[in-house]
């Protein structure tokens, strides 16, 4: 059964809607990130884009935030160490 990931509606620089499924959730430095890609995408696909977005509370609503672009390669190179790690485990 496959699980339900959460989509969210954003717009790109061009104006146009763009749906985005949450693959993934992860902490880096006490902030909370999400990854996704297109809504339907094929994840195991390598040629797939994916976005990262900085999640910010707003009482019981979660607001996506691109992440700081002084900030976006060390927090990729976390996640995909992370991401990493978790592979090496499910192999033991």
């Amino acid at each position: 059964m496959e699980e339900e990931r959460d989509v969210i509606i954003v717009e790109d620089e061009d104006g146009q809607e763009l749906s985005l499924e949450v693959i993934d959730y992860f902490l880096y430095d006490g902030v909370e990130y999400a990854v996704l890609v297109e809504a339907g995408a094929n994840v195991e696909d390598d040629d797939v884009d994916a976005y990262m977005m900085q999640i910010q509370q707003d009482g019981e609503d979660e607001i996506f935030m691109p992440v700081d672009p002084e900030k976006f390669d060390e927090v990729s190179e976390a996640y995909l160490a992370m991401d990493e790690e978790d592979e090496d485990e499910e192999e033991l």
